[in-house]
């Protein structure tokens, strides 16, 4: 399935300068950074979706997040030297990358950036969070109509 939405810049993010951001146009199953990789900044999917897939000592891969078109991802990178796992496409994707620093240095100066940027991560977790208590239930008539209430 590919994904045709594409998404704008939301806020705070749009206040980042243009010079601090770096798009990226990734094929399926395209990786575009790895576990272990020195970090540059934080992600937001413009259109598509990509994996983050983490690599267990046994050699096992798991995916512990699945960003979406209009999402954030590689938040935890702000406050890490390297990447945590792989983010791999699995359709057609394009991103911006928003420098990590630029980030941070919004984030120290600008207190309403600051909220409303964590603002922003907390409503995806509590999505995400959302998505997967949908997946957890057991009846698929139960699961769509919970979806639509939603």
């Amino acid at each position: 399935m590919i994904s045709i939405i594409m998404h704008s810049i939301p806020d705070p993010l749009d206040k980042i300068a243009s010079s601090q951001q770096v798009r990226t146009v990734c094929a399926p199953e395209q990786s575009l950074f790895r576990q272990g990789d020195k970090t540059a900044g934080i992600y937001f999917v413009v259109s598509g979706r990509l994996d983050l897939i983490r690599h267990t000592k046994s050699g096992d891969k798991i995916v512990i997040h699945r960003a979406i078109a209009g999402h954030t991802f590689a938040e935890a990178s702000l406050f890490s030297d390297v990447y945590h796992c792989d983010a791999q496409a699995r359709e057609s994707s394009q991103v911006i990358r928003f420098d990590r620093k630029a980030i941070l240095g919004a984030f120290t100066s600008n207190p309403e950036f600051a909220l409303a940027l964590t603002n922003r991560f907390a409503l995806q977790i509590q999505q995400y969070r959302r998505r997967m208590e949908l997946l957890a239930i057991k009846s698929a008539s139960d699961r769509v109509y919970a979806a639509m209430a939603d």
